[in-house]
């Protein structure tokens, strides 16, 4: 679970979110519209959470032991005087839900500029992510699919990371 804590907060406006600003402003001329982020993965990846460390609030419900997000919630994540949309949609994954999932991400995905793939520890068990991002590359090779390693510190054996080489 992510929480929203001092630490994960930045300054109000520091030369990084300046850069951020203007970035976004940059990107609703270039794209002729405000940038739409929508986050997805399977259910339990942490999307919900990763949301409100991005957004600096508590925005979106966060499950513990149930799948929480049951419709999609849009959120505007404001930097400086710049605002994104970021989309919070159910999880994939689940036996019963898994293909209408899928279907009702692709019709979001249309809509949106860039998209976050969030991967969950401890789960090793990735081939539908896999298959997911082999799907939006198959449908369009341009898409910008960015994947997130999500609770990356729940990975065993974490305490033998190097971590000043950055290798595990």
């Amino acid at each position: 679970e992510a929480l929203v804590t001092e630490h994960h907060k930045r300054p109000t406006m520091d030369v990084q979110s300046l850069e951020e600003e203007r970035a976004i402003a940059a990107a609703e001329k270039h794209l002729g519209e405000t940038p739409r982020i929508v986050v997805c993965g399977k259910t339990g990846a942490g999307k919900s959470s990763l949301i409100n460390v991005l957004l600096e609030r508590e925005a979106n419900l966060v499950g513990h032991s149930e799948p929480t997000t049951q419709d999609e919630q849009e959120e505007a994540w404001t930097i400086g005087s710049q605002s994104l949309r970021i989309l919070d949609v159910p999880g994939f994954g689940e036996a019963d839900k898994h293909h209408e999932r899928l279907d009702f991400l692709f019709t979001q995905l249309s809509t949106s500029h860039i998209g976050l793939l969030v991967v969950g520890a401890p789960d090793r068990a990735w081939e539908y992510e896999r298959q997911f991002a082999q799907s939006v590359r198959d449908a369009d090779p341009s898409f910008p699919l960015i994947v997130v390693g999500n609770r990356i510190d729940m990975f065993n054996p974490v305490r033998e990371w190097n971590i000043s080489m950055r290798l595990p």
